[in-house]
């Protein structure tokens, strides 16, 4: 069975943006890239998913879709591995609600927050890319996981430039990035994350019911997609 895959970046409450729900099409199947199993009945609950013993609140959710969160990390190579099967499959998928939270374990995390929720905000999906290979050099430059050169405004102007913004852009951007909303945005960032009790990365939750984590990013995506056709009839 073949699928046309249609851009779509949408957005929920704090974190999610939905100005371009219009332009969205047909759900779309993984390619060859994600192998897929036309025997759907071979993804177990406890095995390939986990559901969540006292799941939270559910958020509201347009009809016909469903809220997959992403809890990961700038700074976590195996959601820099991930990054492309997110974009593709999970991003560009009009059954999915997208929702990504960057994980807060430190202070460096605290401004990777900062970062996600803006990139939200301003609707600059191409940018993540970029900022886990900026974040991935400077592990290996300075050895150390955690590494704070992301937060330095300098560094975050290279990034923009890379995919030609302006001064002006660029302005607009530091202005919604140290903004007072952007941090409320971070702040209840927490909450949601005291809630879920995310302890690795990348998690994915689905629908608030279902917890899919430490399989290959290929593997998950399957699993996703199989729950996400489930829940969306």
């Amino acid at each position: 069975m073949k699928f046309k895959f249609i851009s779509l970046f949408i957005s929920l409450g704090i974190l999610v943006n939905f100005a371009n729900a219009d332009k969205a099409k047909n759900l779309i199947v993984p390619n060859k890239n994600v192998p897929v199993n036309k025997n759907l009945e071979t993804y177990k609950e406890g095995v390939d998913y986990t559901p969540l013993i006292s799941p939270p609140d559910l958020p509201a959710v347009p009809k016909g879709k469903v809220l997959v969160q992403e809890f990961f990390s700038f700074s976590c190579p195996h959601c820099a591995h991930a990054e492309k099967f997110v974009e593709q499959f999970l991003y560009k998928n009009n059954k999915v609600m997208l929702q990504r939270i960057q994980v807060l374990w430190g202070d460096a995390t605290d401004g990777y927050a900062k970062l996600n929720q803006t990139l939200i905000a301003k609707n600059l999906p191409n940018l993540y890319t970029p900022i886990f290979d900026e974040v991935a050099r400077e592990q290996d430059k300075e050895n150390v996981e955690m590494v704070k050169g992301i937060n330095k405004p300098e560094t975050i102007t290279e990034i923009l430039q890379q995919i030609k913004m302006s001064k002006a852009q660029i302005k607009d951007f530091f202005d919604t990035y140290n903004s007072f909303t952007i941090q409320t945005q971070v702040n209840q960032t927490k909450t949601i994350l005291d809630k879920d009790n995310i302890n690795s990365t990348p998690t994915f939750i689905v629908a608030n019911k279902y917890l899919i984590s430490g399989a290959s990013p290929e593997r998950e995506m399957q699993v996703i997609l199989y729950l996400v056709t489930k829940l969306a009839k």
